[in-house]
């Protein structure tokens, strides 16, 4: 399923497992049709951005599984994984534009207005990365490195946290990472600050919104293999093995590890936990830095 515009309204696209058959309806249609319907579940709804890739995609699955409506977003194409959280068993409905984007956001509010249902969870899990040295950087690549990595937060956070207000309750999870508490790269700046900055922005969410029920908390992952850096890990096996080796597990993480972590952070199994920053790291950031370091560097001088 996967929304389109025309010219007269914006429809959706119902498209069979087998792909055999295509049918378009509104989407005001559709959505009074399913709300109502029994494939809609008693945990409500539950946004993720990016969720078209990597991360995103397994956090998406997962909790497609945990059984909860879905408002999945992503810059890039999200029929796979509506097809695969479909097969789940699980409603779920794409917005696909940049998360930065003022018309996105509200094309994110308008389907949630649509659904009238509880809004459970919202995972934000969208990043931009702009690698140079520090005298280097220009004002584009910090802008847009915090456009993406922090404002996007930011924005989906004001957006969605007013329908958790309305039921007294929900959890929001960002996903952090290992550099917003150490900085393993030399060209990571706009990277590691913008990541600190959503750990920041956590710490005072939760305390603005614990009393109305709303949980805040953030998953610092270590290093996960997944799509986007499988093929340069494969060209640098060296610097793959070293490190994997400065993880105290002694290997890289797995996308649906952090899944599971999040799975946990959304559900009443964690009631007592908010402003918590969480490393899924494999041990990573428990190492001594010196011996992390000098693991790193002995990988580069061999390469």
């Amino acid at each position: 399923m996967q929304r389109v515009k025309n010219e007269t309204d914006t429809c959706v696209v119902l498209v069979a497992h087998n792909f055999a058959a295509v049918r378009r309806i509104p989407l005001k249609q559709y959505l009074n049709a399913v709300s109502d319907s029994k494939l809609f579940t008693s945990k409500g709804v539950a946004i993720v951005s990016g969720a078209a890739h990597g991360i995103g995609r397994q956090i998406a699955l997962k909790l497609a599984r945990d059984g909860y409506t879905l408002v999945l977003n992503d810059i890039d194409d999200l029929g796979s994984v509506i097809g695969e959280t479909r097969a789940l068993g699980s409603t779920a409905i794409p917005v696909q534009g940049d998360i930065t984007l003022p018309t996105t956001i509200k094309a994110l509010t308008d389907t949630i207005e649509g659904l009238k249902l509880p809004v459970s969870g919202l995972v934000n899990c969208v990043y931009r990365n702009d690698r140079a040295p520090f005298l280097d950087l220009s004002d584009e690549n910090w802008l847009g490195t915090w456009e993406t990595t922090f404002f996007s937060a930011v924005r989906t956070c004001r957006a969605i946290i007013p329908f958790m207000l309305l039921h007294r309750g929900g959890s929001i999870v960002n996903i952090s990472s290992v550099h917003a508490v150490g900085s393993g790269e030399r060209d990571f700046h706009a990277y590691d600050s913008a990541k600190a900055a959503l750990n920041a922005l956590t710490r005072s969410l939760a305390v603005e919104f614990g009393p109305e029920g709303i949980r805040v908390n953030d998953i610092m992952p270590g290093m996960i293999v997944v799509e986007r850096n499988e093929e340069w890990w494969t060209s640098h096996a060296k610097e793959f093995e070293a490190s994997a080796a400065a993880h105290a597990l002694k290997r890289p993480g797995k996308p649906e590890e952090v899944a599971e972590a999040v799975s946990f952070l959304l559900s009443d199994a964690a009631s007592f936990i908010t402003g918590a920053s969480i490393p899924v790291d494999g041990g990573l950031t428990a190492v001594l830095s010196d011996t992390t370091a000098l693991t790193l560097a002995k990988a580069r001088a061999a390469c």
